[in-house]
Formats: structure tokens, C-alpha cells, sequence
């Protein structure tokens, strides 16, 4: 029983941390912020050190990205 409550204890963190990812970039997207200076507080060092800040990271690169890709258009 206490594996099974931790297990969804870090399926829900997991199932969190993936809508506050998409919430960011999709935050980034709306207002156009094309800009990499916004990756400034999330370091090498800081993101290396921390998974969860590495995929937050991935997730600003890709909103990123998508502006800077509409911006073409």
C-alpha cells in the first residue's frame, strides 16, 4: 500500500509538472515573447542539476520556437 500511494503521489506531481510546462509555453507563445534572455534565470548549471527545470527549459525552447516560426508567416 505505501508504494502504491507513492507511486501516484509522483504520478500526480508528474501529471502537474506537465500542465505547468504547457501552461508556461503556452503563456510564452500568447505574448510573443520571442526572446532566449528569458532562459537567462535557468542556467546550464541549474538546469543540469535539475530535471524538472531541464524539461521546462525544453518546454520555453519549443514556445519559442513556435513564435518565432509564426513570425515568418
Amino acid at each position: 500500500l505505501i508504494n502504491y500511494q507513492h507511486e501516484m503521489k509522483a504520478a500526480n506531481m508528474h501529471v502537474q509538472l506537465t500542465i505547468g510546462k504547457l501552461l508556461l509555453a503556452n503563456e510564452i507563445a500568447h505574448l510573443k515573447l520571442a526572446s532566449f534572455e528569458l532562459l537567462g534565470l535557468l542556467t546550464l548549471e541549474n538546469f543540469q542539476k535539475d530535471r524538472c527545470a531541464m524539461q521546462i527549459t525544453i518546454a520555453i525552447k519549443g514556445a519559442l520556437s513556435l513564435v518565432r516560426a509564426q513570425s515568418f508567416v
